[in-house]
């Protein structure tokens, strides 16, 4: 409304008629559009409706209106990146529904992993889920508590990140919590320096061709190393621990 006032005064200040139009709002753009020519009343055969008295709509009124009025989505999107410091494309993307931008806020309210990683995980890891799956976002089997309690797990390193996503994906499966699933399945991750290095000298013990080639110069083969201990740790180690301690080792 305030947008159609402006462009109208601007075209009655530069002498321009205002043409009898329907237009439409681009909340993107945050302009309107014309989307059709509308011919002169007379035309539709208007004509009052002698039975309905005139409708008088007080200030008053209007204003208790607004008041009871959700936060509209452009205005939600600015408090999300003032606020969350989240970018711009994860806060547009985030109210592109109301249920989305409610259950972040309301993770966001007993999780302590940074806005922006909270937001990923719903935008990449959740709605990979719901595609994979054929499911809409109002099928999904999670309360923003037991979604925070996971990301405050990984958030502490008690799991990794990939073992995260598993037990992600497991909630929204079985509507189990995060710590059933940790504790059902021993998922918890291994960050014993000791239990890493006898993993580590395994698997360097195991692959002494392969040692002697990264000894040469072959140091992308670190990387290799990285995902057989990860794989003989059955994706529960440290990724930060293994990484050190294998730079350690191969020298």
């Amino acid at each position: 409304m305030a947008y159609e006032m402006n462009r109208q005064r601007d075209l009655l200040a530069k002498g321009n008629e205002v043409a009898q139009e329907t237009r439409g709002w681009s909340e993107k753009l945050q302009k309107t559009y014309i989307m059709r020519s509308k011919e002169d009343a007379h035309d539709y055969r208007y004509f009052p409706e002698p039975d309905l008295p005139p409708l008088v709509i007080s200030d008053e009124w209007v204003e208790r209106l607004s008041q009871k009025l959700p936060e509209l989505p452009c205005a939600r999107t600015e408090r999300f990146i003032s606020e969350y410091l989240l970018t711009v494309k994860q806060a547009e993307l985030l109210v592109t529904s109301y249920k989305i931008a409610d259950l972040f806020e309301a993770v966001m309210e007993d999780t302590v992993m940074p806005a922006r990683n909270t937001a990923g995980w719903i935008l990449d890891s959740i709605f990979a889920w719901l595609n994979e799956n054929g499911k809409n976002f109002s099928d999904l089997n999670i309360s923003s508590r037991n979604f925070a309690e996971l990301l405050n797990c990984v958030n502490a390193g008690e799991i990794n990140r990939s073992t995260g996503l598993t037990v992600l994906f497991e909630i929204l499966e079985t509507g189990k919590t995060a710590r059933t699933i940790i504790d059902e399945k021993n998922l918890g991750q291994i960050s014993d320096a000791s239990e890493i290095e006898i993993l580590i000298l395994t698997v360097l013990d195991e692959y002494k061709d392969e040692v002697n080639r990264y000894h040469a110069g072959k140091i992308e083969l670190l990387n290799w190393f990285f995902g057989q201990v990860m794989k003989a740790a059955k994706g529960k180690a440290n990724p930060a621990v293994i990484r050190e301690m294998l730079k350690k080792f191969l020298g």
